[in-house]
Order: C-alpha cells, then structure tokens, then sequence
C-alpha cells in the first residue's frame, strides 16, 4: 500500500498506533493484548518526529512508515482515504469511515484467501486475489508490489538446495506433512526452512529474500492463499516453485503456473511418481530451462507499471 500509494499515486499513508484504536472499537485483529502491542507499539527503531506524528522503520520492507494515533486522526481535516486491509476490519471500517470521516472515501483491499464481503456490492475494492469479482461496485485487480531491484538473473547454483519461506510452517500440519513426506526421499537436495520459526532462520530485509531465492533450485511452495508475495517473490527471482496447481484454480497466481514449464505439480500422482519428476526437473539443462520460464512468465503476467493507469481510474470512480 504505501509503495502504491506515496510512490505511485502521490498521497502520504498512515497506520493506526496506540491502544485507544482497540477501546474506540476501531482495531479487531485480536483480543490479545500482546498482539495489540506488536501492532499497535511497533517495536524496533522508531521515533516521534517534530510533526507530532509518530515514524517506524520496516526492517523487512525497508520503508518508514509514518503512523498515526486515533485522536489525531479524529482531529486531522485532510483525510481523504481510510483503507481497509484487514478482513476483521470490514465492519470497524465502515463505522471509522461514516461516523469520523463521512467525506471521505473507504477502500477495501483483499490480498488473502478466505476473505468475505458480507454485504456485497461493497463500494471501491481492490482485489489482489481474483476472488471478489462482481461484489463491487468499483472494483479493479492488482498485484501487490515489492522491490525488484534485488530480484536479478542469475543461474541457479551448482548444488541441489530446495528452500521456503512460510511463516509458523512446521505449525501447519497440513502444509508441513508434504515437506515431511518428500524431505527423506529426495536426500540429494540440501532443505532449507526460513520464516518465523523455521531451522534456518527469517530472512529481512526482503532482498536477503532474494539472495536466497537465488540461491535455491527450487521454492517449495505448498500452500493455499490469495495473492502470495512468496510464491511471486520465487518467480521474480527466477526461480521454479514445487506446489499444487490445484491450490491456485481462480488465484491471482493461477497465471504463472504451468507444471514443467515454470513449476513442479505435486498435486497429482503418487510422492513417488511426484518425486522422480522432481529428480528429473533438477537435471542441469532442465532446470536451466524452467529457471528461464519462470522470468520470462513473470515479466509476462507482472507488470506493476502497466497496472498504474487501471489502478488511476479506478481512484477516479471512487463511490
């Protein structure tokens, strides 16, 4: 959002910061105290700046975010856009929007799988998913952007090195029992788990992300979501996925993802079937070729600046 839109459309944005967002009734991601803090207290380098308005570096995306409490919201007249990114906040939103700021103009965006609208048509959404069409009056499709300055060509190493990146992974035991399952039958590969609580570690900032993408000859990513900056993140870089297609029927990734081409589809056959075809896509010359598909796919179906002028008019239907 703020790479959107401070650097494409020219507004400055804010997030919420204080506890008064969660007594107003304004904050429903959690009843839990401390997971109101992590949001609402950003931890790490942060400072009240000479405006009155806090700052808070993002150490993953490196950006300064600039955040705002919910008195000087309440009080700022130049609020032009309250925006919506978080499914527990559909209704909150709504109520923030009509009784504090009625000039203004609410977005809702959804970026995960699972989100609902429950009282469609809603007004102006942006779906980086695919899976909301027709429940908007004002609707258009993205892609949500990330860097690519650290996603560069490069092949991929000599070595054979699988590597993921989901968060709370080995919690999942849906997702987790698909990597316990191939990880002893294919002991040539080096496995490698990054994110919150995996054996190597969360990587930040996201070109770190990068560097190991790169150093990878494939992504492992079995997983069901919405967009996924993961599994984008892997193409950008080049770098072929071992997933299931079927997770992705209707998705926003659906488009990059063709089995052998610039991906490995575990979602068929047996694990032993499944994993000689790994074998056979991590051949040299193979792997070379679905490294080469995978970039090109991505620059096919990706194109943040393409999608600026889309994005423009639909700010200038807002409802």
């Amino acid at each position: 959002m703020q790479m959107l839109f401070e650097g494409r459309l020219g507004y400055e944005i804010y997030r919420p910061v204080g506890l008064d967002w969660v007594k107003y009734g304004y904050w429903w991601v959690s009843d839990l105290e401390p997971t109101q803090r992590a949001y609402l207290y950003p931890g790490g380098e942060h400072w009240l700046g000479d405006d009155g308005y806090w700052r808070w570096r993002d150490n993953g995306e490196e950006l300064l975010h600039k955040c705002m409490t919910f008195e000087q919201f309440c009080a700022d007249p130049d609020i032009a856009l309250v925006i919506q990114t978080h499914p527990g906040h559909e209704f909150p939103y709504q109520e923030l929007q009509r009784k504090h700021k009625p000039s203004a103009k609410l977005i809702r965006v959804c970026g995960n799988t699972g989100e609902v609208i429950h009282n469609p048509p809603a007004d102006n959404v942006m779906d980086s998913t695919l899976l909301q069409a027709g429940q908007a009056r004002n609707y258009v499709t993205f892609h949500q952007e990330f860097d690519l300055t650290p996603f560069v060509e490069a092949p991929p190493p000599e070595r054979l090195v699988i590597r993921q990146y989901l968060n709370f992974f080995q919690n999942n035991t849906t997702y987790f029992r698909h990597w316990q399952e191939y990880k002893p039958r294919l002991p040539e590969f080096e496995w490698r788990m990054h994110g919150h609580q995996g054996t190597d570690g969360f990587l930040y900032p996201v070109s770190k992300i990068a560097e190991s993408m790169l150093d990878a000859s494939f992504v492992w990513h079995v997983k069901v979501e919405g967009y996924g900056h993961a599994i984008h993140n892997a193409f950008a870089a080049g770098r072929p996925v071992i997933t299931r297609i079927q997770d992705y029927a209707g998705r926003m990734a659906a488009a990059m993802l063709e089995d052998g081409v610039t991906c490995v589809d575990i979602g068929h056959g047996s694990v032993a079937e499944n994993v000689a075809k790994i074998r056979h896509y991590a051949q040299p010359a193979e792997l070379a070729r679905l490294c080469a598909n995978v970039r090109e796919r991505f620059k096919r179906v990706v194109d943040f600046d393409a999608e600026e002028p889309e994005i423009r008019a639909f700010m200038g239907r807002l409802i």
